[in-house]
């Protein structure tokens, strides 16, 4: 059942790769091997829970109807064209800028999805807009997803300490792993830039809907262009722990509420009218719910599958085994599960459950192997085409999650490889 499960895997990545339908691969794929493992009905279970999966479906439905009213009321093209005017003395490193733009906007914000969903609607046509490919403009808003790994309340963190039972608290723990998330992050940075220069694709790949030349006659309002900030703020300052104490109530700020305050802060501005406002960000969270949504869902299938053929559990089970191996498997055990099941907290949890506990008997820390687990993990979800993330930034560039995940492989690789060298220098 296992080599029946690793063709269906391998088949179902090729048959991704040339773009056949993704939502109809996916729920193929997984719906086949729950028939084989004789659990059909855990596929469609799986269906069933992430249709309703709200901590997705609420993020990107409401970010994607705000990027309708955005796009109704023209605020999008205002500050875009404002960042344009002030960026054209970066264009040179815009792409590792924007990696570290959105990584330290990570930090405050913990969704991957979330971020993307928020960031992404901002900075990938602006990127676009720069000449930047799109498939490089949407994987520089990705990688920079795991800034997530400097937020001392990451459930990991957490647990990690738990497991460690000396009285090592979570702010300790991520005090431990800075200096090589802050290396990966160079890493990913800079080989980023470079990969999209010897592409050819970190400038001249404007075409029609973006032309530069027609930005430079826009007629730019301030106001306008302020707009497609409000959420960003709104969720950034209801991040902070003072902002918190001082106004109790901006604990229960969430993502969709702040995409709300901004499709009306929009509509205010522009006078549109509030029926058609109102018809644009429905149609956008139905847009998002097929387009986006419909993947995610036939990911969960997917990965419903590979869990009843096994697959998942012989993976652990596989790095149990691998102790000569440990300060590498720590890292990229979590990192392939994540670029294979597309969700890296679910892959550094598994990891940490199974393995970490036995930690002292491959020779290593709990606080080392229970760090670098979730590193792994969100890393190599930064190149999952299935992840949500991926899927949504994707969306934004109007490219295939495939082309993203490729030019992201080598810099999160990379990137992993630099942090295991300074972890264990």
């Amino acid at each position: 059942m296992l080599y029946i499960g690793i063709l269906i895997v391998v088949a179902t990545i090729v048959l991704l790769v040339r773009q056949f339908e993704t939502r109809l691969v996916l729920l193929g794929s997984g719906l086949l091997m729950c028939l084989l493992s004789g659990n059909i009905l855990k596929g469609f279970d799986a269906f069933s829970a992430r249709m309703g999966a709200g901590n997705l479906i609420e993020p990107i439905c409401s970010a994607m109807g705000f990027a309708f009213i955005l796009k109704l009321t023209g605020c999008d093209k205002h500050l875009i064209n404002f960042l344009i005017k002030g960026l054209r003395p970066l264009r040179a490193i815009i792409i590792p800028a924007t990696v570290v733009v959105v990584f330290l906007v990570a930090i405050a914000l913990q969704s991957a999805a979330g971020i993307s969903a928020a960031v992404g609607a901002i900075l990938i046509p602006l990127l676009i807009s720069m000449g930047v490919s799109r498939p490089f403009a949407g994987g520089a808003v990705l990688a920079g997803t795991f800034g997530v790994m400097l937020n001392p309340s990451y459930m990991h963190f957490s647990f990690v300490a738990n497991l460690m039972k000396d009285g090592t608290t979570a702010t300790q723990l991520v005090m431990h792993h800075v200096p090589y998330t802050l290396a990966a992050l160079a890493t990913i940075s800079v080989t980023m830039w470079g990969l999209a220069k010897l592409m050819k694709e970190d400038r001249g790949c404007l075409d029609e809907a973006s032309s530069e030349a027609k930005q430079e006659e826009f007629r730019i309002k301030p106001l306008y262009a302020m707009v497609p900030l409000v959420p960003l703020v709104i969720l950034l300052l209801c991040a902070y722990p003072s902002i918190r104490e001082a106004f109790p109530w901006t604990t229960k700020i969430r993502i969709s509420h702040a995409m709300l305050i901004g499709a009306m802060v929009a509509m205010l501005i522009s006078r549109v009218s509030p029926a058609k406002a109102s018809s644009e960000f429905f149609n956008g969270m139905g847009k998002a719910y097929a387009d986006i949504m419909g993947i995610i869902i036939g990911a969960a299938v997917f990965v419903a599958g590979m869990q009843t053929i096994g697959l998942v559990s012989a993976f652990n089970d596989l790095l149990m085994g691998v102790q000569s191996l440990a300060k590498i498997a720590i890292s990229f055990g979590p990192f392939l599960m994540a670029v294979v099941t597309g969700s890296g907290e679910a892959a550094a949890m598994a990891f940490n459950e199974a393995v970490t506990p036995h930690a002292a008997d491959m020779g290593l820390t709990i606080a080392t192997m229970g760090t670098m687990a979730p590193l792994g993990g969100t890393l190599g979800r930064a190149m999952s085409p299935i992840a949500g993330a991926c899927i949504i930034c994707a969306g934004y560039a109007g490219v295939n999650p495939f082309e993203i995940a490729k030019r992201n492989a080598l810099p999160t690789a990379l990137g992993l490889i630099v942090a295991i060298l300074v972890a264990f220098a």
